[in-house]
């Protein structure tokens, strides 16, 4: 009999109990139980992370919501005027409710995510599950948008811009260059823009100055950021070892825009 044989038969013949290592039951069973507590443990977290999605609300995005009272503002200077009828588009709007909050229940927040409309659905708020540019297609012959949120959301598309009615409002941030877009389309003027990080209202120049993109330089191990670098640095860096790096001026800033009236030739 071997000596590991001999060690089982001992242990029984004299009745010790001898060590886990000593028994491969022992280790087995361990292996059982541990595998149990893992499962409780996902178990544990798995309904936690239930528990989390049932408590999940539509949201107010704080700042927009500060820019958006300012624009409204803004526009009502113009001459715009809330109309119940009029069509309020809030593409990309994930489960913010925040447009609403501020222009109403016209509003129509447009998201390929059902989970996150059905938060704003729980609420009341219109939805529909779908792009914008899927939206645009199905609209009834003649149907006009009065007023459209772009907001890290892309840039909005044409077929949009095509069923913005005359004197009809796009409000717009730069995260994703959507205010840059917009700037060079023909037809839309810029009125002014709500600064980031403030509730200033700023007209047409100063609004301009906010487009664009800044460029930086990080010189590379020594950890330093150059955010102001001069142009003769900058081809030094893309020459060299050094990495240049865009982000919009100011992607935060809310841009206000109008949709010119067609005048005739």
């Amino acid at each position: 009999m071997s000596d590991h044989n001999q060690e089982i038969v001992v242990g029984e013949a004299d009745g010790s109990t001898g060590g886990c290592s000593d028994n491969p039951w022992d280790g087995l069973l361990d292996q059982l139980n541990e595998g149990d507590r893992e499962r409780d443990l996902y178990d544990d977290i798995f309904s936690d992370f239930q528990q989390q999605l049932e408590k999940r609300e539509a949201y107010i995005k704080e700042e927009l919501l500060a820019h958006l009272k300012v624009a409204k503002r803004e526009i009502i200077c113009l001459g715009w005027q809330e109309d119940p009828n009029q069509l309020i588009l809030y593409p990309g709007s994930n489960s913010d409710r925040t447009m609403a909050e501020v222009f109403g229940d016209q509003v129509v927040h447009i998201d390929p995510d059902s989970k996150a409309l059905a938060l704003l659905q729980k609420k009341g708020f219109r939805t529909k599950q779908m792009t914008i540019e899927d939206y645009i297609a199905n609209m009834p012959d003649g149907e006009k948008i009065g007023m459209i949120l772009s907001y890290n959301a892309g840039l909005v598309p044409d077929s949009a811009l095509e069923r913005l009615q005359e004197g009809g409002i796009i409000l717009a941030n730069n995260w994703h260059g959507s205010a840059n877009d917009l700037h060079s389309k023909k037809g839309l003027e810029l009125i002014g823009a709500v600064v980031q990080g403030s509730e200033d209202f700023v007209t047409v120049q100063a609004a301009e100055s906010l487009l664009g993109k800044v460029q930086y330089l990080d010189n590379g191990p020594n950890g330093y950021v150059n955010y102001d670098p001069t142009e003769e640095q900058l081809e030094q860096a893309r020459a060299g070892a050094g990495i240049v790096f865009e982000e919009y001026r100011s992607p935060d800033s809310l841009w206000i825009f109008r949709k010119s009236s067609i005048k005739s030739e």
